[in-house]
């Protein structure tokens, strides 16, 4: 989007394990041949195999050592191991840093470096009752409504959080003022003179172009659109639920997700279902029994985009990640939440009470989550497999009924919004102007 509206050079750190996937994501939104694509620079750093695990040393000092070839205008190397290696040109030294905000120790190294001459943004993904603006009151440990498989220490990294946020000259965030408004007042309060950028949903709706090359980097695109096709011929519009976790999250009783593939199976209720996460293993049993019913398709990467942009896909049964949440709302489909930890309860709460465009599922709580739930009347979850079983099927029940029909209209109006963001004048148009505008 940067480099669109402004000839800008950018360059992009990630995990060596990651680079050729971000070349391949990047090909499909700004295509080799577009005359701006050489502006963008993809450089791998040696981070750990759990995302999660970022503030160790290897990292650190290779990404020291890269900015201080940027800083002094130097050529730096992609990534030794990728199938696309390149040597890229020496280049004017950076004149902004934006952050993910979990990486609070980058910021540290990029101070020792170049003092306050250059800003650092932050990236914002995003038994006490707690109030928050725009969000249905919430008990504090309903924000770690789910135990993850993995062992990831978010506690640990919320800590890292609240010092970038709290350090930093200003924050990039991939929200906007139709989905959370009020909070983004409050954030901006916070903040100060700091400047905040609201600047999401960073994706479009999909179009013929950016389709096909998805389809091209996915193993199993043919296959699923095979299956969309037939599940759209059998069932019509809006039959399949699109179930997914995201790349990291899986639940820690997988009993409960085999109940929910159970009941879209004795419901007839096609699927497709993506596992992503390193902790899912899917049991063979499992395996046979939706290939013999002929409803479901599984792998471990889907082409969401697609999926989600196909007219047979109807609900989005989702972790509530927020790039998640906000490609579903691109392309106008409802969501199932299953939140489990980070801006993920957050999210579920907005989507299922403030904004009505969505159901969210609280039989699958599990551990400290699993307690009383204020806008349920302080009820609290069974948590059981037959609790999850009943909630299911009528979450599915209404889902495809009148209540389901509410929260499509209230999506698709959503979806009207987020079409005209990136058109000049737009809300995401503008802020990005705004922030390239710092630059000179």
């Amino acid at each position: 989007m940067i480099v669109q509206l402004r000839p800008i050079y950018v360059t992009f750190f990630t995990a060596f394990c990651f680079v050729d996937k971000v070349l391949d994501e990047l090909a499909r939104h700004l295509p080799e041949e577009h005359e701006r694509r050489a502006l963008i620079r993809v450089a791998g750093l040696p981070i750990p195999p759990n995302p999660f695990d970022v503030n160790t040393e290897p990292w650190r000092l290779a990404f020291i050592d890269k900015y201080k070839s940027l800083c002094a205008s130097e050529p730096i190397a992609s990534a030794s191991g990728s199938e696309h290696v390149y040597a890229y040109e020496a280049i004017l030294a950076p004149q902004l840093v934006i952050l993910d905000f979990f990486i609070y120790q980058a910021m540290g190294a990029i101070r020792a470096i170049s003092g306050t001459s250059v800003p650092i943004y932050a990236w914002e993904i995003k038994g006490e009752l707690l109030e928050l603006p725009g969000i249905p009151p919430m008990y504090d440990y309903e924000f770690g409504a789910q135990i993850l498989a993995d062992d990831i220490n978010l506690a640990l990294h919320s800590q890292y959080c609240h010092r970038m946020f709290s350090e930093c000259d200003g924050i990039i965030h991939s929200s906007n003022r139709a989905y959370e408004g009020p909070a983004l007042d409050v954030l901006q309060e916070w903040f100060g003179s700091r400047p905040t950028f609201a600047t999401g949903p960073l994706c479009t709706p999909a179009d013929a172009a950016s389709l096909a090359r998805e389809k091209a980097q996915s193993p199993v695109a043919s296959e699923v659109e095979v299956f969309l096709h037939s599940a759209l011929d059998k069932f019509g519009p809006n039959s399949v639920v699109y179930f997914s976790f995201g790349t990291v999250c899986w639940c820690i009783e997988p009993e409960k997700i085999w109940t929910i593939l159970d009941v879209l199976m004795e419901l007839g209720i096609p699927f497709v279902f993506s596992h992503a996460s390193p902790a899912a293993i899917i049991p063979e049993e499992m395996k046979a029994k939706v290939k013999a019913s002929g409803l479901g398709f599984l792998a471990p990467w889907l082409p969401q985009e697609e999926i989600l942009h196909h007219a047979a896909c109807g609900w989005f049964l989702t972790h509530c990640g927020q790039n998640s949440v906000m490609e579903a709302f691109v392309e106008g489909v409802p969501l199932i939440c299953w939140p489990f930890d980070a801006d993920e309860p957050v999210n579920a709460a907005n989507i299922s009470v403030t904004l009505d465009v969505g159901y969210e599922l609280m039989e699958v709580r599990n551990g400290p989550g699993k307690g009383p739930i204020h806008r349920l009347g302080g009820r609290t979850p069974e948590g059981t497999v037959d609790a999850v079983r009943r909630e299911a099927i009528e979450v599915f029940t209404k889902a495809r009924g009148e209540d389901g029909r509410v929260k499509r209209a209230n999506v698709q109006r959503l979806r009207e919004i987020f079409a005209h963001h990136w058109e000049e004048g737009g809300a995401g148009w503008t802020e990005l102007k705004r922030l390239t505008d710092i630059l000179h």
